[in-house]
């Protein structure tokens, strides 16, 4: 009995140990995973968190990208100013025979409605092309120089270029000749004419070939081949006879105020010779091809002679409404070394197939301020042949009893008054100025109505 009581009690005990140690194995092993693994993952793991915080330092490289993204930026820029050098730089230019060589008269303009505007002069309306891609253009009293390309049946102006800038009126079509020429895409020539087609659907421009300036074109200034009677004058007994001669053309030397020439014409009086007179003396005509002089200065950067062709032009398209002299300077060629700005008796003049202006100045290698002397003085013509293509300057000494002869001849309170200061000066110009505009013709040695009618009856002609 007692031993069946052991018993039962081992076995009691037996199943309350094995109770206990199947409690203990499960609450162990999470204990162990919740305080190992847990405590050490969050302390490992923060470790490489910096990482994330280094990404961010070296972001910066992203900001670095933007910085080369100018690149993108430079090639547009730099594809405009190339673009508008020329409207030339599409067309390889070769000289087409067709164009060449012939002056073109502006004819007409059809519109894209096919409406059809008549030119009234299109004499006054040219264009003539060079074989070099010169484009010379007369646009009513505007003379224009443009460069042009052409290539088979297309064909493009590059309008910058040395042009002059006068006011020809308010019914000239000079400003919408040289707008419409400047659209020119394409051309044919049929039947004697040269038609422009222009672009955007702006229509075309008709010109006509003129037959009598394209025969005298190929005329150079030879004296074998030009006509004995190619200068036509009445000498109204101011010089019993004049003669006219080929001067070759000279480079413009270096420094400054240096001459060059194209080939031109000098007509003397008398058989003086200009190289051994003295400017205020001397008694010279020059004709000028206007295109070869122009050119000459230009190829040297220089304007002065087209701003002397300028100043002509702009007082020839005010001619014919004018009723007070104009102001500023006189034109003159060659080109003064010192402004024409000291002149009187202004008119306008044409000869026989041409137009022109005729001033009285003195000489214009005057220097700074100073006395008006007969010395110095002389009658001015300068004109322009009907065509344009040539340029006319007359120049002959004249006097006044009104004038010193020399500055040695001035009375000291004129000398004064011509010297003291600006101001002085100044008023002595005004009062010089009055008194020779308030002078008769006859009151000038020769008379400026026997110069006046020697001009008017100039002609010349080439054929």
């Amino acid at each position: 009995m007692n031993r069946f009581r052991q018993l039962i009690i081992v076995f009691v005990m037996t199943i309350f140990l094995v109770a206990c140690g199947g409690d203990e194995l499960p609450t162990l092993a999470p204990t162990q995973e919740a305080e190992v693994e847990p405590a050490g993952a969050p302390t490992e793991e923060p470790a490489p968190v910096p990482e994330p915080t280094e990404e961010p330092t070296s972001s910066p490289e992203p900001t670095e990208e933007p910085t080369p993204s100018p690149e993108p930026t430079e090639e547009p820029t730099a594809a405009p100013t190339e673009t508008p050098d020329s409207p030339l730089s599409q067309i390889e230019h070769k000289p087409d025979p067709r164009l060449i060589g012939t002056l073109w008269q502006w004819e007409s303009h059809t519109t894209d409605g096919e409406e059809t505007i008549v030119v009234p002069d299109p004499e006054n309306y040219t264009l003539t092309l060079q074989a070099d891609g010169k484009a010379t253009i007369q646009a009513d009293c505007n003379r224009v120089n443009w460069t042009y390309a052409s290539a088979e049946d297309r064909l493009a102006f590059d309008t910058l270029g040395p042009s002059t800038l006068a006011f020809c009126g308010e019914e000239s079509l000079d400003q919408q000749y040289l707008a419409l020429l400047a659209e020119t895409a394409t051309f044919v020539t049929e039947d004697g004419q040269l038609i422009l087609n222009l672009k955007l659907d702006a229509g075309n421009l008709v010109f006509s070939q003129d037959t009598q300036e394209d025969e005298g074109s190929s005329v150079t200034l030879s004296e074998d081949e030009l006509p004995p009677d190619l200068i036509q004058l009445d000498l109204q007994e101011l010089a019993d006879t004049f003669e006219w001669q080929v001067v070759d053309s000279s480079p413009i030397p270096s420094g400054p105020g240096g001459q060059g020439f194209p080939q031109h014409i000098v007509l003397v009086f008398d058989g003086q010779d200009p190289l051994e007179t003295p400017y205020p003396e001397r008694k010279i005509m020059y004709v000028f091809p206007v295109e070869a002089y122009v050119d000459l200065f230009a190829a040297n950067d220089n304007t002065i002679v087209a701003d002397q062709v300028s100043r002509l032009e702009e007082l020839l398209g005010q001619a014919d409404g004018r009723q007070v002299n104009p102001e500023g300077t006189m034109p003159l060629l060659p080109p003064p070394d010192s402004m024409m700005n000291r002149w009187v008796q202004f008119a306008d003049l044409d000869f026989n197939n041409g137009r022109g202006i005729r001033y009285v100045s003195d000489s214009p290698l005057r220097q700074g301020i100073g006395v008006w002397t007969n010395e110095t003085m002389g009658y001015y013509y300068q004109g322009l042949t009907e065509d344009g293509q040539f340029y006319i300057s007359l120049h002959w000494p004249i006097s006044t009893n009104l004038l010193p002869d020399t500055v040695a001849d001035a009375p000291k309170d004129v000398l004064d008054q011509a010297s003291a200061s600006q101001e002085s000066y100044n008023q002595y110009v005004v009062g010089v100025t009055t008194a020779l505009n308030d002078l008769q013709p006859a009151d000038w040695t020769p008379d400026l109505a026997e110069l006046d009618a020697m001009v008017q009856s100039l002609i010349f002609r080439l054929r």
